[in-house]
């Protein structure tokens, strides 16, 4: 892997929504590459190149998903620079979904699920749905209007409670829901499926003033991604960090050589190489300022995320502040002996 590429690995058994989840990383994070990997049902894993892996599990682990999450944990044990590993239970919308339930479909639902998972794995499983998390960027006014239709049906006039027949497959979905076009069936079972389908029809009746952005805001929450999107950026922060400690070493080898070689001019190109590499975290661009940067500017970066790390509510806020508080401390290290401004 190259010296400039951030990468994460999605990876599981074909079926279990590895795809889906690449999909919707590779939508959210610039400038690092997301990579499938399908587990071979006879083979072994083999090693994985990556700065993250995320392994998607069923909801009842096979045997290959025990292999493949057991060769990775012993990958992992050889020390830094190790890829860190999440497991994922995929598909969590599906799980408790039964038509006419009044319980919504949510990644908390399949709590049980994943922790039942888990302890098959012995490892901590976390639920997800990428189909819903991705539905919450991709749902358009156009689809809202769609379920504002679904949702307005009278219950005498058929279809209207989510119990009816045509909530039972996505063939009769697409046979009896006539109030919509026939595309537009067709769009919102691959954008929601029918789960997800039924949780925006059950919240547009509860809330029929309700807008694209709060559906999208639904969406998400029920998704459980929040957790996996704090997690594979904590780990990016923290392969950036590890990376500004080997550039430090190696770059100021080569520092060395050329000052002692008399070449001045190539030791200063490299101190302007290596601070444009410590600084090149692509997946969160928005968090460094604009203007000069300086030693005295990226200890002010520090400063604001360590303070983000002591005033977190969750346990993976804290981890992901402090992540780009050891990469930020590592950036100022190297900017000490190379002047003040890049």
């Amino acid at each position: 892997m190259g010296e400039e590429a951030y990468r994460v690995v999605i990876m599981g058994c074909a079926g279990s929504g590895v795809s889906t989840l690449a999909n919707y990383l590779g939508e959210t994070l610039t400038g690092v590459e997301i990579r499938e990997i399908t587990v071979d049902i006879e083979a072994p894993c083999k090693p994985v190149q990556a700065d993250a892996i995320v392994y998607v599990s069923a909801a009842y682990p096979r045997e290959e998903d025990l292999r493949a999450v057991r060769g990775l944990r012993e990958e992992g044990r050889g020390g830094r620079g190790k890829p860190r590993l999440l497991v994922a239970l995929g598909r969590a919308d599906l799980l408790e979904w039964t038509p006419g339930s009044p319980r919504a479909v949510s990644a908390d639902a399949a709590r049980p699920h994943a922790d039942s998972a888990g302890l098959a794995l012995t490892i901590g499983v976390v639920p997800v749905s990428a189909l819903l998390a991705r539905a919450s960027r991709l749902l358009t006014m156009s689809d809202m209007e769609s379920l504002r239709r679904i949702a307005s049906l009278r219950a005498d006039q058929g279809c209207a409670r989510l119990d009816e027949v045509w909530w039972y497959s996505a063939g009769l979905f697409m046979e009896r829901a006539i109030s919509i076009e026939r595309s537009q069936r067709e769009r919102l079972l691959g954008l929601l499926d029918l789960p997800g389908i039924g949780l925006a029809v059950g919240a547009l009746r509860d809330s029929p003033e309700m807008t694209l952005d709060e559906m999208g805001e639904l969406m998400r929450e029920a998704s459980g991604i929040a957790v996996i999107d704090t997690w594979v950026r904590d780990s990016l922060w923290d392969a950036a960090a590890a990376r500004a400690g080997e550039a430090r070493i190696s770059l100021e080898r080569r520092i060395v050589q050329e000052m002692a070689a008399g070449r001045g001019r190539a030791a200063a190109g490299i101190r302007l190489l290596r601070r444009s590499a410590l600084l090149g975290v692509p997946w969160a661009a928005e968090r460094l300022a604009a203007g000069a940067i300086t030693r005295s500017s990226v200890l002010e970066w520090a400063a604001v995320a360590r303070r983000e790390a002591a005033s977190a509510r969750t346990s993976h806020q804290a981890h992901a502040a402090l992540a780009r508080y050891r990469h930020l401390l590592a950036v100022a290290e190297n900017l000490m002996t190379d002047g003040d401004a890049a």
